[in-house]
């Protein structure tokens, strides 16, 4: 975004949470050697938004790969690349942030080559140039080989036929109902125009550029000038969707019906398909089930299906279920009365033809944690269903511990505090606000749940990982104190309480790193030669330069431990804190079915 605020000469980044661009922003500048008009798509770096840097890279003429010459290339870059290319998109890099003290040009250069993106200026074909944003240097030179990559494509477009338009964004206004920001791409784009997307269609009302003014009904938009497009009733598009005109409302109403049926015969062949996977699959199981002696409509069925020897089998499985077929059929004869049992009691017991747990109800089962999220487009929606699917897909057992209950475009709603309460769910914005006027905040504080707004994407994501984290991770957190290796050993008599004299081991310590400490609250753990001897030690007694103590900063000291005496010198000994994890998110009164759940 800083480069992109120099080049329209604005200063958004620094408006912009966290410095960060998170959504996709188009603008137009003249370039002031040619005085040609450059449409610049600006797309998000943050490795969240992969998604709108794909829709970014599919419908631009030139991709402007920036790489920092501090930082060099990042994963982002190589992503952005890979987009570009399978976009079949030529390519400008601008090495940007040379003004810096650790800039490293050559560096850059020698990665960008490896990359196969050699210097025209050093006989290769990518047009590599640098630049300072934050000084305003090269900012000439990026426009003019934009324009010089664009002049070789030989672009063109249609004025006059009917326009069409890519959907970069899709959000609400505040105040302004749905407002999409697209890109033409043929044709002129004009208020009054009707137009269809997807199954539904529309009028349009008001159009904006780049600066947010209107545009007169009479000038209308042309191929690659970026508007936003305000007052499409009943138009839920999803960014990376076409807006196309049509000759009228009639036209408008003829496709989308032609749409709709064309759809919905595309999800009765989806239906039937899978119904009939459903009935070649049952098939199976009645041939398997019933030659072992267990009927479909067996009001145990379920309980039968879920021991080892009924999972439908393969090859490998025949030698299994005839290892069990005896105690099967001592637990279940076969009678009359089983085929009695008709209807729905039959068919729930039948495992898959029982209608599926409705997606807001999902939470309410066991150890899952419900989710409803509300963000203030697509896009930044996009961008937080991908990495929740990411992040859980890295570990297994995250897989099924998250249910997202709800999720939706635009302020947070009764309605949705509502799904939350039933469903048990913790409520997260991005960059929306509880509905003006509505009883969210009451409700919220009357069904105990907890909301969270972030401005900063990544800031969400740090929510989402501290639910995972306090609901199913330990009840104790342990924190390293202090690390120490035993460098000799001896015998020193105690006096316990009851006058009694003992001898114990003495462990002379060298505390390496961080610090050590006597009490209740501090435990030790011995290591010896990677195999852990004893943990959760109590410190008897702790000297340092001779004198008692109850802490130990680095250096030498000696350590007596209550009831452990195993300790040689090359001995590491670790000292640990064993803490209670804090209230989540800083709150005290945690909702009853979460604490009910903790671990």
């Amino acid at each position: 975004t800083t480069l992109l605020d120099a080049l329209r000469k604005t200063s958004v980044a620094a408006s912009e949470a966290g410095g960060i661009t998170q959504r996709i922003g188009a603008f137009e500048v003249v370039t002031p050697t040619t005085s040609r008009r450059v449409t610049f798509i600006d797309t998000p770096g943050h490795a969240a938004f992969s998604g709108m840097r794909r829709r970014g890279a599919s419908v631009t003429d030139v991709v402007v790969l920036v790489v920092a010459a501090d930082d060099g290339v990042k994963p982002q870059t190589l992503e952005a690349l890979q987009q570009a290319r399978d976009a079949r998109v030529p390519i400008v890099v601008a090495v940007n942030k040379i003004d810096k003290d650790n800039a490293n040009i050559e560096w850059v250069k020698q990665q960008l080559k490896d990359l196969d993106l050699r210097d025209a200026k050093q006989g290769g074909d990518t047009l590599v140039v640098e630049v300072s944003a934050k000084e305003h240097v090269g900012l000439d030179d990026l426009e003019e080989a934009v324009v010089q990559q664009a002049d070789q494509l030989t672009l063109h477009a249609d004025y006059k036929a009917r326009a069409e338009a890519y959907i970069l964004e899709s959000g609400l206004g505040d105040g302004r109902g749905r407002v999409l920001s697209v890109l033409v791409k043929r044709g002129t784009l004009k208020v009054g125009d009707y137009v269809v997307c997807g199954t539904h269609s529309s009028r349009i009302r008001q159009l904006l550029d780049h600066a947010r003014r209107p545009l007169s009904s009479s000038r209308g938009a042309t191929p690659s000038t970026p508007v936003e497009v305000v007052g499409l009733t009943g138009v839920t598009p999803k960014a990376g969707d076409f807006l196309v005109v049509v000759r009228d409302q009639k036209t408008a109403g003829t496709i989308t019906r032609m749409r709709k049926r064309a759809e919905e015969m595309r999800q009765l062949e989806e239906s039937d398909q899978t119904s009939a996977v459903t009935r070649d699959v049952l098939a199976f199981k009645k041939h398997v089930l019933e030659g072992k002696g267990v009927h479909l409509k067996s009001p145990n069925l379920h309980k039968k299906m879920m021991t080892k020897a009924y999972h439908m089998p393969g090859e490998s499985d025949a030698d299994l279920i005839d290892a069990e077929d005896q105690s099967l059929q001592q637990e279940h004869t076969p009678t009359h009365t089983d085929d009695q049992h008709e209807g729905r009691e039959g068919l729930e017991e039948d495992g898959g033809s029982q209608p599926a747990m409705p997606e807001s109800f999902a939470a309410a089962e066991g150890q899952q944690l419900g989710l409803v999220i509300k963000a203030d487009n697509y896009g930044s929606m996009e961008a937080i269903k991908d990495y929740l699917d990411q992040w859980t897909a890295k570990d297994e057992q995250r897989r099924d511990r998250f249910a997202l209950v709800s999720s939706g475009v635009g302020a947070v709603t009764e309605a949705d505090v509502e799904k939350a309460a039933v469903s048990n769910s913790f409520v997260l914005g991005f960059n929306v606000e509880p509905l003006e006027g509505s009883r969210v905040h009451q409700l919220l504080h009357r069904h105990k749940l907890i909301f969270r707004k972030h401005e900063i994407i990544y800031k969400l994501f740090d929510d989402l990982e501290a639910l995972h984290d306090f609901h199913f991770g330990p009840r104790y957190l342990i924190k390293t104190v202090g690390r120490m290796i035993v460098t000799r050993t001896g015998d020193y008599t105690v006096t316990n309480r009851d006058k009694s004299k003992e001898v114990r081991t003495v462990a002379g310590v060298d505390l390496k790193e961080g610090r050590a400490a006597a009490g209740n609250d501090y435990f030790y753990k011995i290591t010896r030669r990677s195999v852990v001897i004893a943990e959760g030690l109590n410190v008897l007694s702790m000297s340092v330069q001779g004198k008692k103590a109850t802490e130990m900063p680095k250096g030498e000291g000696a350590i007596i431990f209550k009831v452990h005496d195993d300790v040689q010198p090359g001995d590491e000994i670790v000292c640990y804190e064993n803490k209670e994890r804090p209230p989540l998110f800083g709150q005290l009164n945690i909702p009853k079915f979460l604490e009910a759940n903790k671990l």
